[in-house]
């Protein structure tokens, strides 16, 4: 994702509503339009509600292993390659960034993965459709720390159950709240 530039008069800039989580600057005659590094932390209450087994369309859930690595960071610069936290970043840097976020996960440089992860596997094919990665430090809550559909797969209801049978994981391991934190703006 880059910055939008939005060619304009000042008058018009002082009175342009921009997306919320974006910072808007004026200069050189045009609007500029950059994400806000600003995010949010939420906290979930453990168990949630029931959630229909039928909202993940034939997924299966398996738990989170090392061999899927390759597609979990094929899966990861796929999701968020052309997205607003990685916006102007360069294309190997991204790369960089699936692959080390991937392999930190699993080194437990994020925390002590937890079995509650899971990825969301297209059963004729096996490849993955999304992940949800749950870690716990040291006397912290569990945290979730990365969660993503790929594209074919979104508005089928596969993060939704994804998060609904890691959320019961964590509630029978005797865990009550779980964390997460996220960027808090809206695609423009």
């Amino acid at each position: 994702m880059k910055p939008k530039n939005l060619p304009m008069s000042f008058a018009d800039y002082e009175v342009l509503a921009y997306p919320f989580g974006w910072k808007a600057e004026y200069w050189d005659g045009q609007a500029r339009l950059t994400p806000r590094e600003m995010g949010v932390t939420t906290r979930l209450n453990l168990p949630l509600s029931p959630i229909q087994k039928t909202t993940l369309r034939h997924h299966t859930l398996v738990p989170v292993d090392s061999t899927y690595a390759e597609q979990m960071i094929a899966g990861y610069f796929e999701v968020f390659a052309d997205s607003v936290e990685f916006c102007n970043w360069p294309v190997e840097n991204i790369q960089e960034s699936a692959e080390s976020d991937i392999r930190r996960y699993f080194e437990g440089k994020r925390g002590n993965p937890l079995p509650a992860s899971v990825i969301a596997l297209e059963p004729n094919t096996q490849k993955l459709a999304g992940l949800a990665l749950f870690a716990l430090k040291a006397e912290q809550r569990p945290r979730l720390e990365l969660l993503y559909v790929r594209s074919p797969f979104q508005r089928q209801g596969n993060s939704v159950r994804t998060l609904a049978d890691s959320a019961q994981a964590l509630a029978d391991s005797a865990q009550a709240l779980v964390d997460s934190a996220q960027a808090l703006v809206d695609s423009a």
